[in-house]
């Protein structure tokens, strides 16, 4: 129960927090996802300051390195964590 409150309260600050972020930060998503909200995460990174890049996956549910664009997905990641190295 206290797991669940924390993960409620946590979702709250971060429904709240328009601060910056201080490193850079990948936040990617599929369209069909029904566990998390794409709209509350795209607007998140919008709202966010500092290096934030947002990545929404047209046609993928929850789980975007498991689906059919798996290699494109992982291509992807690797790209922008390439960027830092």
């Amino acid at each position: 129960m206290k797991a669940g409150f924390e993960l409620l309260r946590g979702a709250a600050f971060l429904d709240a927090f328009s601060g910056g972020m201080p490193c850079p930060t990948l936040l990617m998503q599929g369209s069909l996802d029904t566990l998390t909200s794409p709209a509350g995460s795209e607007a998140f990174a919008r709202r966010v300051q500092g290096d934030v890049t947002w990545k929404r996956w047209e046609g993928l549910q929850h789980e975007i390195h498991n689906e059919t664009r798996q290699g494109e997905v992982l291509t992807f990641l690797v790209d922008w964590m390439g960027r830092f190295c």
